[in-house]
């Protein structure tokens, strides 16, 4: 007499919580990898990087790009201060945000100390409400500081960190992988003079965005823009 198979019909097993398994694995190795690449040691290079600072603080960003070799400062509220001199933004109402998008696009670029800064604007299609403004920020000449300079103690990265107020400020680095010599001696510069100190990671030839204005509040803010 034959029996009967109590179990049901077979069922392969799902693949769904092996491909998961298998994502995070990768993801987990490109981040290690990206560290790796930043923290490779070369000639002259005996500090690693930190982990990069990315923690609420009631104190102010200096922000420098370390891209060729060289440390350069960024002046945010110089290039807002050029940006919002572009189409008169305000009218007997109060500002125009509509206007001064139109006159941020009258203009192709403006230069500032070791860059070229191309503005945008974003509206709606009818071009009655702007959506985003933001200047692209491009390094271009060789302004900067070298780590000699900067070991020798005549840069302007150690002028300007001087002329700041420690209590209020923090040093911020978007740093490429063939300025790691120049970020390690300003990262010890910066530590020296009691600064806290936060760096992100600037693939080489990358731009940064100064996002002004945004109807997302949270897109606000400068932040890499690789090739």
């Amino acid at each position: 007499m034959r029996r009967r198979n109590p179990q049901g019909p077979f069922e392969a097993p799902s693949l769904v919580p092996l491909a998961d398994m298998l994502t995070n694995t990768v993801g987990i190795m490109m981040f290690i990898l990206a560290f790796a690449v930043l923290t490779a040691s070369s000639a002259g290079i005996a500090t690693a990087l930190p982990t990069p600072i990315e923690t609420d603080t009631a104190k102010a960003p200096l922000y420098f790009l370390a891209t060729n070799g060289l440390i350069r400062p960024i002046d945010l509220a110089d290039l807002k201060r050029q940006a919002f001199q572009r189409g008169n933004p305000n009218d007997e109402h109060g500002p125009d945000p509509v206007r001064w998008g139109e006159g941020l696009l009258s203009t192709p670029h403006f230069s500032a100390p070791g860059f070229e800064v191309t503005p945008s604007a974003d509206f709606n299609p009818n071009r009655t409400f702007l959506l985003r403004a933001a200047l692209l920020i491009r390094p271009v000449g060789s302004d900067g500081d070298g780590p000699a300079q900067i070991k020798a103690g005549n840069s302007a990265f150690e002028k300007t960190l001087r002329s700041a107020a420690v209590a209020k400020r923090f040093v911020y680095l978007f740093v490429s992988d063939d300025s790691l010599q120049a970020f390690n001696e300003a990262a010890r510069l910066a530590q020296s003079l009691k600064y806290e100190l936060g760096w992100f990671p600037a693939p080489r030839n990358s731009k940064l965005s100064y996002v002004l204005w945004s109807t997302n509040p949270n897109d606000v803010g400068i932040k890499v823009v690789p090739q």
